[in-house]
């Protein structure tokens, strides 16, 4: 009976590393993927800093031709609702993202009638592929 309790631990630790070494293998093909489709920017950055940073380089108050430029240098995709006089922009496959979920982040930025930045707001999005 000892002998096929070894079997079955060694059998078992087998399996356990095959499933991790699959897991792996899944991760890289997905990754290269990813980035093969040019949406790999932001795969080692997490929500957090790309906030600090969107939130760094457009301050309050700045006009909306460089609100836009800024988002573009970034590689942030966006677009300018005129009635509610906000940009939508947000970024996808950021760090913790994987082939079951993809983990991103979504801003609104709202201006003013002179087309003055007033306030930022950001959401984490987190959503099944």
């Amino acid at each position: 009976m000892r002998k096929t309790v070894k079997v079955a631990a060694i059998a078992l630790a087998v399996l356990i590393c095959l499933v991790l070494l699959a897991d792996w293998m899944l991760e890289i093909r997905w990754r290269r993927d990813i980035i093969a489709r040019g949406h790999g920017r932001f795969l080692d950055t997490t929500a957090e800093a790309l906030e600090r940073q969107v939130r760094s380089t457009i301050p309050i108050g700045s006009s909306r031709p460089v609100a836009e430029e800024t988002l573009q240098n970034e590689g942030l995709r966006f677009s300018y609702d005129p009635p509610s006089q906000m940009i939508y922009a947000g970024a996808g496959y950021l760090k913790g993202s994987n082939p079951i979920i993809l983990e991103g982040i979504s801003f609104r930025l709202h201006f003013d009638k002179n087309a003055r930045l007033t306030s930022i707001e950001s959401h984490v999005d987190l959503t099944g592929l």
